[in-house]
C-alpha cells in the first residue's frame, strides 16, 4: 500500500516531536524573559548595603518595592530578584535598629552610674 501526494492531505504532516513548552507560535523556542532592571538594581544595593550606610539599605527596599509592582504589571522576570532585595534590605535595617538601640542603651547605662 502507497501513501497518497502530500497534496492530498487535508493539512501538513505532523512534526516527529511535539513543540516544548516553551515554543512561540512559529515552533521555534521563544525569546527569554528579561529581568526587570529595576529588580537588579535593588538587589546589589542590597548588597551594598552589608557595608555600607542603611540608608542604602532603605533604597534597597524602596526600589525591590517598585520592582515587584512593575513585574506585576509587565509581567517581566526577576521577582526572585525583587524579592531577595527586599529581604536582605529589610534584614539589615532591623539589624541597624538592633545595634543602634544597643549602643544607645550602653551608652545611657554608662552616664546613669
Amino acid at each position: 500500500m502507497t501513501l497518497p501526494p502530500p497534496e492530498w492531505y487535508p493539512h501538513p504532516p505532523v512534526a516527529a516531536y511535539p513543540p516544548s513548552a516553551s515554543a512561540g507560535p512559529t515552533g521555534y523556542p521563544a525569546a527569554p524573559r528579561v529581568a526587570n532592571t529595576s529588580a537588579t538594581i535593588a538587589f546589589v544595593l542590597s548588597l551594598l548595603g552589608l557595608v555600607l550606610t542603611p540608608v542604602v539599605d532603605i533604597a534597597a527596599v524602596i526600589v525591590g518595592h517598585h520592582a515587584l509592582s512593575t513585574i506585576r504589571r509587565t509581567g517581566e522576570a526577576g521577582a526572585g530578584l525583587a524579592k531577595a532585595a527586599l529581604v536582605i534590605g529589610y534584614s539589615l535595617i532591623g539589624i541597624g535598629v538592633l545595634v543602634t538601640a544597643f549602643f544607645v542603651a550602653m551608652l545611657f547605662g554608662s552616664i546613669a552610674q
